[in-house]
């Protein structure tokens, strides 16, 4: 009996070996079964992922367009904004040389407006010295004539000598 005991303690441990084996390869079955769903859903959602981007490649391209085309009028724009800087540096520059040229226009301007004044002035100036002067040479031959009609030249040893008891202090 201690035979029979062994026999069926050793097939009680061969059909649970193989019972395990039965498990191992169900939960293998299983894990390959869930492996593959997993992979045809990968499968499927990279068909997805690539449909999508698909669609979206026209757009990516149009939005790459516009951006770089942003990136050129970017540019241009500060090309343009230079531009603008410089020829506003230059046009600052020309208002101050006209500015400095208007400025000495009008003091020119104003200079020559007090000519005639000042002509005036100096012809009047002229014309008074003038006067001055022939008053002066009328006086001067009136006095030569008033001279001539008192006698001859008085020379120096002819002028009046002071007297010997006159006291100078």
């Amino acid at each position: 009996a201690k035979t029979a005991i062994d026999k069926l303690q050793h097939q009680i441990t061969e059909l649970n070996a193989e019972k395990e084996s039965l498990e191992q390869d169900e939960g293998r079955t299983q894990y390959h079964e869930r492996i593959s769903n997993l992979k045809m859903c990968i499968a499927e959602d990279q068909k997805t992922v690539d449909a999508y981007t698909a669609e979206l490649a026209p757009k990516q391209q149009a939005l790459d367009s516009v951006a770089e085309n942003e990136c050129k009028y970017r540019e241009r724009k500060r090309d343009i904004e230079l531009h603008i800087k410089t020829e506003q540096n230059k046009s600052q520059a020309l208002n101050a040389q006209f500015q400095a040229l208007l400025d000495e226009i009008k003091q020119e301007r104003h200079n020559i407006q007090i000519i005639p004044a000042r002509l005036h002035a100096l012809e009047t100036h002229e014309q008074t010295q003038s006067d001055e002067l022939d008053c002066e040479e009328k006086t001067l031959r009136t006095m030569l004539e008033e001279a001539r009609r008192c006698g001859d030249q008085v020379t120096p040893d002819q002028y009046p000598k002071k007297p010997i008891h006159f006291n100078s202090n």
